[in-house]
């Protein structure tokens, strides 16, 4: 996988050469935009990302660019609920009067989908085998 600087060189190399190419090259002009805006706005994701995880080091450029392409499901009426004790992004009381099932997994923080990935996983194998 290319470096972070290889990847702004290889954008600020493109898009001059994009817009000197002309008005048929619309297309060329879009993605190279696109791919700037990306890049830009995944080096202002990180900071927040990083405080989510008890290890900095699983924020790579793969999740960043996969965050910005994440969509939430709407009008869900059964709710499971997996909170890690040691979440110091939501607080525990916004679990409170929720019409969930609710779980809080000790000594875990807000990104347990990934650091305590067997434990979740089987808390939602069992929830799906419910409903």
């Amino acid at each position: 996988m290319p470096c972070c600087f290889t990847q702004r060189y290889s954008v600020a190399r493109e898009m001059p050469r994009a817009w000197a190419a002309g008005p048929g090259c619309q297309r060329w002009r879009t993605r190279a935009s696109s791919r700037a805006w990306r890049s830009g706005l995944a080096n202002a994701l990180k900071p927040q990302l990083v405080q989510l995880f008890s290890d900095a080091a699983l924020v790579n450029r793969q999740m960043l660019e996969d965050m910005l392409k994440y969509k939430r499901l709407e009008g869900v009426d059964t709710a499971l609920v997996i909170r890690g004790e040691a979440d110091a992004i939501i607080p525990a009381s916004h679990a409170q009067g929720l019409s969930a099932e609710v779980h809080v997994l000790p000594e875990q923080a807000h990104m347990l989908q990934m650091e305590a990935a067997e434990a979740v996983n089987t808390l939602l194998l069992d929830f799906l085998e419910r409903h």
